[in-house]
């Protein structure tokens, strides 16, 4: 489903075509499929596959997507500023100095048209409902990123627990974040272009989990495509992702009938990040029990269920998934492929 400002179109085989600024995907009586598929050049490669996994019924929250094309007015202003000139003349030795210039001089002058903010409104209403959307958190989705052969991870910025009052900061600190040094670093190591920055935003309801974690539709440490390997703590998903605590791993031999875990380690998970329910944001807590396992035997078998679920709509591509369970409700946050990993094909070969 999309919707869009009137008018804002493009060339395309020589025929016009309107160009969606927002996306709404997730579950609820206010979602529906577009009716023109997004592309990866609209939405970014975590945006697409959020609004696919919606459209297939797996458990995404709801949420929306500003498109690149959203963006044009703020990266029209962006790319005036001296600080991009600096930037963009420095070429392959531009450091950290002019990409920090560059974010900080964005994030001082960007504010949304008047045109923006009634798209954005639009889209808040249709994916949230009328009214205050609570909290949400809000991701960058790069037309680059989470694609076979590119990652990106952990070089855009996602912030987590944002009330209505702190969204549109939470967005500029997603879109100036395609200026930051280790994305650039990334793109010339990667050979792509750095004067040439798009980006799209996700913004997305908030689940207050009490697990999370991530889980691999196949074993990275062996390449072992019979086994998915589950990382949980408690709270938000954060403290696994960024490595502050030393998770519990679980492996999952999917072959058999029914899958059964084959292996357990309780990880040393001395805090987790939680939620602020009352006033947005997330807090650092101490576990009272680090040692207790995060996931029951049942949920670890349901969470590898889901990565499963997933690669089958990927077609079998190794993948590695954010999930976090809600009481007894588990919900899928994202899906990106995995990009170091032997092909199944050269496994055979090699055995």
């Amino acid at each position: 489903r999309s919707h869009q400002e009137p008018n804002p179109t493009i060339m395309s085989n020589d025929s016009v075509r309107e160009r969606p600024l927002y996306y709404v995907f997730g579950d609820g009586d206010r979602s529906t499929s577009p009716s023109s598929p997004p592309v990866l050049t609209e939405v970014g490669g975590k945006a697409l596959s959020l609004i696919e996994s919606a459209a297939s019924a797996l458990p995404v929250p709801p949420g929306l997507v500003l498109t690149i094309d959203f963006f044009d007015p703020w990266l029209r202003d962006a790319t005036a500023l001296p600080e991009w000139a600096d930037f963009v003349g420095a070429g392959k030795s531009a450091g950290r100095y002019l990409c920090d210039a560059v974010k900080t001089a964005c994030a001082k002058t960007l504010v949304p048209t008047e045109g923006q903010r009634k798209v954005l409104d639009e889209a808040l209403e249709k994916a949230f409902g009328a009214g205050d959307p609570g909290l949400v958190a809000v991701r960058s989705s790069s037309p680059e990123e989470d694609l076979v052969g590119s990652s990106f991870a952990g070089g855009y910025d996602t912030t987590l627990g944002v009330a209505s009052d702190d969204l549109v900061a939470a967005i500029v600190a997603s879109f100036v974040s395609m200026f930051d040094h280790r994305v650039v670093q990334y793109k010339l190591q990667h050979n792509m272009r750095v004067d040439a920055p798009r980006i799209a935003v996700v913004v997305q309801r908030q689940i207050a989990s009490d697990v999370s974690g991530v889980a691999f539709s196949l074993n990275p440490a062996n390449n072992c495509y019979d086994e998915a390997v589950i990382s949980a703590n408690f709270g938000l998903g954060e403290s696994v992702v960024s490595g502050i605590v030393t998770p519990d791993s679980y492996v999952v031999d999917k072959s058999k009938e029914p899958p059964t875990i084959v292996s357990k380690k309780i990880g040393e998970k001395d805090e987790a990040i939680f939620l602020v329910a009352e006033d947005g944001g997330t807090q650092k807590v101490k576990n009272d029990n680090p040692s207790a396992q995060a996931l029951t035997d049942d949920r670890v078998l349901e969470v590898a269920a889901l990565v499963g679920r997933v690669g089958e709509l990927r077609g079998g591509a190794p993948l590695d998934i954010e999930w976090a369970y809600c009481g007894d409700e588990l919900f899928l946050l994202q899906a990106r492929p995995i990009t170091g990993y032997f092909p199944r094909e050269l496994c055979f070969i090699f055995k």
